[in-house]
């Protein structure tokens, strides 16, 4: 019927809108962060998107209050997130992508601009070279500039 097919259209613009604000905040990020996170291909269909994180491998995510937490892989980046900025992202692991995570496209507009922002926040503000010091973990990162901003 009209009355479906126009209902379809319309849930497939919608997806293309948080697809392309999705995307488009990630290019963002790429642009901010030195493109630590480059931006992903675009789907071909699905309601995610899986942005490679593999260059903060090596990186720790830090606050002053709490100690670093050393990111290795794409798993950890999500540990670290979710400690972090409270912002649960899957591993790209189970996708056939280890080095990415998924963020998924099908939440609302206003949650998907709350993950973004905590997703560039993480990026922008918590993640440190590792510290030299390995003697006093609670204060590592301590004086030091995030490795893509600043405090």
């Amino acid at each position: 019927s009209r009355a479906s097919s126009a209902s379809s259209r319309g849930k497939v613009a919608e997806f293309q809108r948080r697809r392309d604000f999705v995307l488009g905040r990630l290019d963002d990020m790429a642009n901010k962060t030195q493109r630590i996170l480059p931006p992903p291909e675009p789907p071909g269909g699905a309601f995610y998107v899986l942005p490679e994180v593999d260059r903060c491998f090596g990186l720790q995510a830090w606050t002053r209050d709490k100690p670093a937490i050393p990111v290795t892989d794409s798993t950890s980046f999500c540990a670290a997130l979710l400690a972090r900025r409270k912002l649960a992202l899957v591993p790209g692991d189970a996708f056939g992508a280890p080095k990415a995570i998924r963020i998924s496209y099908a939440a609302s507009q206003e949650t998907l601009a709350l993950a973004m922002d905590a997703l560039e926040a993480f990026l922008y503000e918590d993640l440190f070279l590792p510290s030299d010091d390995d003697d006093d973990e609670e204060d590592a990162g301590a004086g030091d500039y995030p490795v893509f901003g600043g405090r």
